[in-house]
């Protein structure tokens, strides 16, 4: 899933006057009703004629076309309530608070009805405007759940409707170069972990993913994420404080201090700061035994004593 950006702004006798982007409250979807049409082509119409109604974007299987600033009013739900059982958003969802996106159908068959590319990159970039605006999925709606029009036709259904765009408005999100996670109700996830793909990722007190980064966890114990942003497990040499040292994390990504872990045969102890213990000794806690690790962190029971050296050699916790 994926599309090219662009842009081709209306006659500006099509919409109204600028607005502040904090008054985005609500995003409403739209189709053209036209079987065969592109988000290039009605870019295009409302850039050279005058019809005096518009929408903020269109969308097809490849690219979406941006034809009315965001922090500008699109005429796109304004008008009469229709006599049916839509229009519950009547007179909440205006012009002045909404961003209006339109559907394409660029797949002529005699059908009006988007391809399954359509409304990916549909949901995608709602969610992505969702994330922008602070925009749950209950003021994510429909052209006909605001005023009664049947638009989406295909989606007046409410059951289509869910099960084929609203219900989908959840999961990652990327926006501004930064990925969020929008949980089932369509809320930025924050200063949280979530499990995706049977991997751990963190969320940053402003819904950012965390990468190349130290978590602490509300327990007390630690975490680190890589580069994309997942909880690593088992061994890594990381830094802490500008040096580097191994560190181990169990299977749940918590990283192991002041403890013993064997590993493919070999014995290494995590100090109480979670760093591999090397060139030490570790004092056994249950008798007087000093147990030594060498330069590779490895147990050497050979070296065990009950009279270390500690001028010449540090003991560690």
């Amino acid at each position: 899933m994926s599309y090219t950006f662009k842009t081709n702004l209306a006659n500006k006798n099509n919409y109204g006057s600028a607005r502040l982007d904090s008054v985005i409250k609500f995003i409403v979807i739209h189709y053209t009703a036209n079987d065969g049409d592109t988000d290039e082509n009605n870019g295009k119409y409302f850039h050279n004629n005058v019809v005096n109604a518009s929408a903020h974007y269109f969308v097809d299987s490849d690219s979406i076309t941006q034809s009315v600033p965001d922090n500008y009013v699109a005429y796109s739900v304004g008008g009469k309530k229709y006599n049916n059982d839509g229009g519950e958003y009547y007179g909440k969802c205006i012009n002045y608070n909404s961003l209006s996106i339109e559907l394409c159908d660029d797949k002529k068959n005699n059908v009006v009805y988007p391809t399954q590319d359509t409304i990916d990159n549909a949901i995608d970039f709602t969610k992505t405007k969702m994330v922008q605006y602070g925009v749950n999925k209950t003021h994510v709606i429909t052209h006909y759940q605001v005023c009664g029009k049947l638009c989406p036709a295909y989606w007046v259904d409410n059951s289509k409707w869910k099960s084929e765009f609203h219900n989908k408005l959840q999961g990652w999100t990327k926006y501004n170069n930064n990925w969020y996670w929008l949980d089932n109700n369509g809320n930025i996830v924050k200063n949280s972990w979530i499990q995706d793909k049977n991997k751990w990722y963190h969320l940053s007190s402003n819904g950012i993913m965390d990468t190349n980064n130290w978590i602490k966890n509300n327990s007390g114990t630690w975490s680190y994420v890589n580069n994309k942003g997942e909880a690593v497990v088992g061994w890594h040499n990381l830094s802490w404080k500008n040096v580097k040292s191994w560190y181990y994390f169990d299977k749940n990504g918590i990283m192991v201090s002041s403890k013993w872990v064997k590993d493919k045969g070999k014995d290494y102890y995590l100090t109480s700061s979670g760093s591999m213990a090397t060139n030490s000794y570790i004092k056994s806690t249950s008798s007087s035994v000093y147990y030594w690790v060498a330069a590779d962190g490895a147990w050497q029971p050979e070296w065990n004593t009950n009279t270390p050296d500690l001028k010449k050699y540090k003991v560690v916790k």
